[in-house]
């Protein structure tokens, strides 16, 4: 008996937390705990977390703890039950020897608008979580993607009376306006963002060594917000992308 696994192939085969194609220096190749026939799932490293803390309830965003659109979320997690459809948009075949490439034309399933998901890479809970979400009673799709997966919002609501993460969304590629932001970090004592922001401006800008770099960046997302990871990550230019770190 043999069995065949594929890679995905990232030019193709979009983040199964937002579904946007995933840049190589932000790759988190991460393996799930169920039956794929793919040697990994890509996800930009902002839309994965290991545990332990258990997934936050899906009525509210883990992120700012806002209260979801429940039609939303429900949407959400009918989309984020297709993962192996879109995981199979194309993979190449594990024997180099072969370069088979098998595409599933039905894998290019659009993620509905406002919400995404972050990974929670840990063992999965064999208990039952309870519905909250006003699926049908023991939904499958609602056990699966609520016990494994945690919902946030595109865009969370920048409360902040500075308007940084919206100053940051505005202006993707400008490396001037974060390191101004960790100044600023670092002046209201939160100098764990301020680092974080100081090492995402340096993993950008690196050349040769950005998978080092980059193993720190992750380390330090640990415990931060989904989002704001991304806001402050996202679309800063980079002349240099290393292969991503399994998880």
């Amino acid at each position: 008996m043999s069995f065949v696994h594929h890679e995905p192939d990232i030019r193709v085969v979009p983040c199964l937390g937002c579904n946007e194609l995933v840049d190589e220096r932000d790759l988190v190749k991460s393996v799930h705990w169920w039956t794929s026939c793919c040697l990994f799932h890509p996800y930009h490293f902002w839309c994965v977390r290991k545990g332990p803390a258990p997934p936050h309830p899906p009525t509210h965003c883990a992120d700012c703890s806002a209260p979801l659109d429940r039609a939303m979320a429900r949407a959400a997690v009918r989309w984020g039950a297709t993962f192996q459809h879109r995981n199979h948009r194309r993979t190449i075949a594990a024997i180099p020897a072969t370069g088979e490439v098998r595409e599933d034309v039905g894998g290019a399933i659009p993620r509905p608008a406002g919400l995404r998901l972050v990974f929670v890479a840990r063992p999965p809970d064999p208990n039952p979580r309870p519905g909250m979400l006003g699926l049908p009673a023991g939904d499958a799709d609602e056990q699966l993607v609520c016990s494994r997966f945690e919902l946030v919002h595109d865009e969370c609501p920048d409360r902040d009376p500075m308007q940084w993460r919206t100053l940051l969304r505005a202006a993707p590629d400008d490396r001037e306006l974060r390191a101004v932001y960790a100044d600023w970090l670092e002046q209201v004592g939160d100098l764990r963002r301020a680092r974080f922001v100081r090492v995402a401006i340096e993993e950008r800008s690196a050349v040769g060594e950005t998978a080092r770099v980059l193993g720190r960046l992750r380390d330090l997302r640990a415990g931060l917000p989904s989002t704001w990871c991304r806001d402050v990550c996202q679309g800063v230019s980079s002349e240099s992308t290393q292969a991503g770190a399994v998880m």
